[in-house]
């Protein structure tokens, strides 16, 4: 399976723009207690703000570097996941890996990317009853 959404927001100073795709597929055995479906799913983001770099005046930016100043980042975003059905419909397990790649440098002042290691992995187990 395929899918991807685009959304567009305006909240005050902040004019942001995100999207994603993902696509998947699922192996699956219908009769089988043990394993029976494993799904692959990539997925990939990006959120970004428009003029955010744009200089304000001559020396000052929307958009800052500092971490507490996040919200005016852009970032892409790329997720590896594993879904699987442990034992049929009763025990599942999730794993994904989410990199992450922040852009909150201001080129317009010679302010560089400053990277922040914030990647994230996921380990689910899930028991239904």
């Amino acid at each position: 399976h395929v899918m991807g959404e685009v959304i567009a927001s305006h909240e005050h100073l902040l004019d942001r723009v995100g999207m994603y795709v993902q696509a998947g597929y699922t192996l699956s055995r219908d009769e089988a207690f043990w394993f029976n479906s494993i799904e692959f799913v990539t997925r990939y983001e990006r959120t970004w703000l428009r003029n955010s770099t744009d200089l304000i005046d001559d020396s000052h930016a929307f958009r800052s570097p500092e971490t507490t100043n996040a919200v005016s980042w852009d970032y892409q975003v790329l997720t590896l996941a594993l879904r699987s059905n442990i034992v049929s419909d009763f025990v599942s397990l999730r794993i994904e890996y989410t990199f992450f790649w922040e852009e909150n440098g201001i080129p317009a002042l010679e302010i560089n990317d400053s990277a922040v290691k914030n990647n994230e992995l996921l380990l689910q187990i899930e028991a239904r009853y």
